[in-house]
């Protein structure tokens, strides 16, 4: 093997060299750029970020972050936390970002992660195309609901295209999902980001409109947005919003008919 490694003509070394990052750390928990006596090549880097989207879940571990902080840096981190984002019962799934990103004001939010998202969508449109090209019915709860938060999240974004196809990701998730819509409205109704609460309601007006939720559930999210935002008498200054949320209350207004 170490032979092999200190060809340098060799044309199998960036196989190995892989491998040997997904395997060591599964069977050994021990990181590839760990490795005592590893010759001084290329491609060590390069294998372990690799690593990081095909090894087991249980292989990453605080020593596996602390290289991708080394390595990549933060657009490597939110790379591989965009990944996760969607596993159930993985401690970082997309709750430990959403943790992480409440915790900070918006501007410093915006000068990390909606900065990483302008520069390196490609993590977060491979989300946004599994969610619209999914069979919703097969995306089982916790994932759908792990999925709607960080697409959330990605409605922070300056690049137009991925708030965009956040927004239609967000209508296939709630189109079915009326309960779903409402916690996720919930958790970012009181964000210190207005264009984010703007493109949520864009998506529940979205979602509604697909006419697949009964006239209870219709009606509950229309008196949700309601409460929250018109009952005070001081409406959002946001013009797009009040159209969003004022749209989706007449339809909800309609359906109570219904009911």
């Amino acid at each position: 093997m170490n032979a092999a490694l200190n060809d340098a003509d060799s044309w199998i070394v960036p196989g190995v060299l892989e491998a040997l990052a997904v395997q060591l750390p599964e069977g050994f928990g021990v990181e590839l750029p760990d490795l005592s006596g590893l010759p001084s090549i290329f491609g060590v880097d390069h294998a372990f970020e690799q690593s990081l989207q095909t090894r087991q879940l249980e292989a990453i571990t605080a020593r596996t972050w602390e290289l991708v902080d080394a390595v990549g840096g933060d657009s490597l981190r939110y790379e591989t936390l965009i990944a996760l984002a969607t596993e159930p019962g993985h401690s970082d799934n997309a709750r430990h970002l959403d943790a992480e990103l409440r915790s900070v004001p918006m501007g410093e939010r915006d000068s990390r992660w909606t900065i990483h998202l302008a520069r390196s969508p490609k993590a977060a449109f491979h989300l946004i195309d599994w969610v619209r090209g999914a069979d919703p019915a097969g995306i089982v709860p916790e994932r759908a609901e792990l999925a709607a938060l960080q697409l959330a999240w990605f409605l922070t974004a300056t690049r137009r295209a991925v708030r965009d196809k956040a927004t239609k990701a967000l209508v296939v998730l709630f189109a079915d999902r009326a309960a779903l819509a409402m916690r996720i409205w919930r958790a970012f109704a009181a964000l210190d980001d207005l264009y984010v609460v703007e493109r949520l309601a864009s998506a529940l007006f979205g979602a509604a409109m697909q006419g697949r939720w009964g006239a209870e559930e219709l009606h509950a999210v229309a008196e949700m947005l309601r409460d929250g935002l018109f009952v005070s008498g001081r409406p959002p200054a946001n013009a797009l919003l009040r159209d969003h949320a004022s749209g989706l209350c007449r339809r909800g207004g309609r359906a109570a008919g219904r009911i």
